[in-house]
């Protein structure tokens, strides 16, 4: 492991040299060279060579000392200082291992992970047994967003020491990114059985379980993630999107409204609860949600839809038309958004346009059966009843929804067609 140190001393060596007698006497000279490393530990891989430098420092002892208080920094958490003395260790000895191994530590401590993968790399370099080395990078690489490398290199130090729980917890949050959920699952709950005061690892674990339709484990390890910090504003938001979707709206609301308590710039909360505001047809409080989520990050495609769908509950034609219209900016592929702006501008006699807008949503998705009944609906304002009467068959071919299809069989009776 690469927490574990060997000790490096070296002994005095006593030379000593006879010399020639000089009138009977015996003259006996000594020559010491006494080399001393540092009595602290190290790691495998560090040497403590002596060196030369201009500045003072050129006894290994002295390197060593300068070594000793850069670890003692790194391990209050001191990580400038920590990389400051890790540096001047570094010039006077250019081949010590766990100088770069701390200072890379450091970078990383510091949120610098491209520096901290620099040095993880000359660690590993110098010496590949360094597990410690692997962990961090992989941690490094998962802070970059390139879970592939951090899989690799977490797999790495687990396979040199499996007892590693934090490698396990980061790994599974790769295989997490990778969309590679059952992983995760097992390797979060490898990490919990060695330790289970991982909150976080809970947290993620239940996001692994949402991704598998497992909403019971999911709520469950919301729930632990959250009792163990209740300021685990994304447990609360993922928990509340379950409890949405099981029809608990209460519940629901409330995770919304913790979650953007611990975070008020947390948009996606904020667009969640005003779906819940939306279920219930509690429209001022929907259409304050979706405005603070869109104020938040104004690229929220669906945060834009919803919020069109009540400005039109509303009634408020023209700012649903916008919204609508901003949607489909962002997302050209949204059939929903064009069928329901083509509804807004029905209501405005806009016809022609319209039929567009219900064209195009019927190119998307041709199983969009309220499509062709409005279309239909248009096609008759604009007197043209074979495409009307056309629409209104398709209903009759798609929809199995009795009220769609008894509302097509009595208009296309007003048409002069009989239906079974």
């Amino acid at each position: 492991m690469a927490n574990k140190m060997i000790g490096k001393s070296f002994e005095g060596i006593l030379i000593i040299r006879k010399h020639l007698r000089i009138t009977g006497l015996l003259l006996i000279g000594a020559l010491f060279v006494l080399t001393a490393c540092s009595s602290g530990s190290q790691e495998p891989g560090s040497t403590a060579s002596p060196t030369s430098s201009s500045t003072g420092v050129n006894s290994p002892s002295e390197v060593d000392a300068l070594y000793t208080k850069g670890h003692a920094s790194a391990t209050d958490k001191r990580w400038a200082d920590a990389i400051t003395e890790f540096d001047q260790v570094i010039a006077l000895e250019p081949g010590r291992t766990l100088a770069y191994y701390y200072r890379g530590r450091a970078y990383l401590g510091l949120e610098q992970p491209n520096e901290a993968i620099s040095d993880l790399n000359k660690s590993l370099e110098l010496d590949s047994s360094l597990d410690q080395a692997y962990y961090y990078r992989g941690r490094a690489n998962l802070d970059l967003n390139q879970p592939i490398e951090a899989l690799a290199d977490l797999t790495k130090a687990l396979e040199l020491d499996p007892s590693l729980s934090q490698a396990y917890y980061y790994r599974g949050r790769a295989n997490l990114d990778l969309n590679q959920p059952a992983e995760a699952v097992n390797d979060l709950t490898t990490a919990l059985e060695m330790d289970s005061s991982l909150g976080q690892a809970n947290y993620y674990r239940g996001r692994a379980h949402g991704d598998l339709n497992q909403d019971t484990e999911a709520l469950a390890d919301y729930t632990t993630a959250l009792q163990l910090n209740s300021e685990l504003s994304a447990a609360n938001y993922y928990r509340g999107r379950i409890y949405r979707s099981l029809g608990q709206l209460d519940k629901a609301l409330a995770d919304f409204t913790n979650a953007i308590k611990l975070d008020p710039a947390f948009s996606q909360a904020y667009y969640y609860r005003g779906r819940v505001y939306r279920d219930t047809e509690d429209f001022p409080n929907a259409l304050a949600d979706f405005t603070n989520a869109l104020e938040v990050d104004s690229g929220l495609t669906l945060a834009h839809y919803y919020r069109g769908r009540v400005y039109r509950s509303l009634d408020q034609l023209p700012e649903a038309a916008a919204d609508f219209t901003k949607a489909l900016e962002l997302d050209d592929t949204l059939a929903l958004a064009y069928y329901y702006r083509g509804r807004v501008l029905r209501s405005q006699d806009q016809l022609t346009e319209a039929v567009a807008d219900f064209s195009i949503a019927l190119q998307l998705d041709n199983g969009l059966d309220v499509a062709y009944y409005y279309r239909a609906r248009a096609y008759e304002s604009l007197n043209q009843p074979s495409s009307a009467i056309t629409d209104y068959q398709s209903v009759l071919a798609t929809s199995t929804t009795d009220q769609l299809t008894g509302l097509a069989k009595t208009q296309l009776a007003g048409l002069g067609v009989s239906t079974p």
